[in-house]
């Protein structure tokens, strides 16, 4: 009878300890489903934010393309002396037109009063004396 009442009572250690370690397993699982979900979501959210990142950094290389293809075209069309930077455009505007369109651009209007310079500056681009 104590043998049996022995065996009892190790069966039923035995199935309390049964029963804590699945319900420790059965916490582990529902934490390990929780950590699961939350980098799933951060990875999700990282993806969105790397595409919206690479849309933009295409949108701004387009732009500087743009900006050095614009810069490039000026440039041509202007040139430096010591004084400063010049630009001739091909474009007639009335004397205030252009002027405000200097100015529009940060800059004013110079005026080539002999027409020895006038020339040379107009084919060569080289620098007034």
């Amino acid at each position: 009878m104590f043998f049996a009442l022995l065996i009892c009572v190790l069966l039923l250690v035995f199935i309390i300890l049964q029963h804590i370690s699945i319900t420790a397993n059965k916490d582990l699982l529902k934490n390990y489903k929780d950590v699961v979900h939350v980098f799933n979501e951060t990875n999700n959210r990282l993806q969105d934010t790397n595409s919206d990142l690479m849309t933009k950094k295409d949108q701004l290389e387009d732009r500087f393309h743009d900006l050095s293809d614009e810069l490039n075209t000026v440039y041509k069309k202007a040139f430096q002396l010591s004084s400063g930077w010049f630009f001739i455009s091909n474009v007639s505007k009335s004397w205030s037109d252009s002027r405000q369109y200097c100015r529009d651009q940060g800059a004013d209007l110079v005026i080539i009063k002999t027409e020895e310079k006038q020339r040379r500056q107009k084919y060569t681009h080289a620098p007034l004396k």
